[in-house]
């Protein structure tokens, strides 16, 4: 989400997750912090949760000193605020500026501004109000059709994509720990994500990939590994039913998770 001042025009503020743990928005917060240093651009980093010595949040976004940084963030008037997180309230209070005429941009490129809307109580209310007092950029056209129902002041479709940070001492220990589980491999397929449920789906599509995987063994190569790192687990009956799938298919010397701790 951006809202664009005409004051302070060097500078931008960033809200969000810094990893660990490493997740969707918490890593695109991460590239666009190591983008913004790379490029030497100025930037306060408001901090949605608590991160880790030496990275350079300005302000704590989180716990009872969220209020007074909203303040603080309003009063400092940046021009671009990037709010990356499902919050409705600080989508909505950020709305609130297109209606006193500023130039406010919503990036939506999840499921939230849809689960808002559906939700059918003050928040569905609010942000299918102000809508259009604010420019929408979307991450694909779905997100665009919905919005559109409701007049945005402007909308464009772009990806969100960001190429991750090339550190190599991270590439290093990754090649000590499993380089040679991976180097007699004809084909390797990467992922990541959590064992989550959404609305009753796999949200991160463990299941198709193990389903192509299958696939692939089946019409290409035999050689090839799903190689997959693991957020997390926060629904246990989904990773059993994944490992067991594995196990009954036949495919534990094609998939090798790696979690995060």
């Amino acid at each position: 989400d951006g809202l664009v001042s005409k004051n302070n025009k060097r500078k931008i503020a960033i809200i969000g997750p810094y990893p660990p743990p490493y997740g969707g928005i918490a890593v695109h917060i991460q590239r666009v912090l190591g983008y913004l240093e790379r490029v030497k651009y100025d930037y306060d980093f408001y901090a949605a949760n608590r991160v880790q010595d030496g990275v350079s949040a300005h302000y704590k976004f989180y716990g009872f000193k969220k209020l007074v940084c909203l303040f603080k963030l309003l009063s400092k008037k940046y021009l671009l605020i990037h709010h990356h997180s499902p919050d409705w309230k600080i989508r909505v209070i950020l709305s609130i500026y297109g209606i006193l005429g500023n130039d406010v941009y919503l990036q939506i490129n999840g499921a939230s501004l849809k689960d808002t809307i559906e939700n059918r109580g003050i928040e569905s209310f609010l942000t299918r109000k102000l809508l259009k007092f604010v420019n929408i950029i979307a991450d694909n056209e779905d997100i665009a059709q919905l919005a559109q129902k409701y007049n945005p002041k402007s909308l464009v479709v772009t990806d969100a994509f960001l190429p991750p940070l090339c550190k190599w001492d991270i590439y290093e220990e990754f090649i000590v720990r499993y380089g040679e589980l991976l180097q007699d491999r004809n084909y390797i397929i990467s992922m990541v994500g959590w064992f989550v449920y959404y609305k009753g789906e796999d949200l991160y599509g463990f299941d198709i990939a193990l389903r192509a995987l299958q696939r692939f063994k089946r019409e290409i190569d035999e050689d090839v590994l799903l190689l997959v790192s693991i957020n997390g687990v926060r629904s246990e009956e989904l990773c059993r039913k994944i490992k067991n799938y594995i196990v009954e298919n036949n495919l534990n010397n094609n998939v090798l998770f790696i979690y995060e701790n």
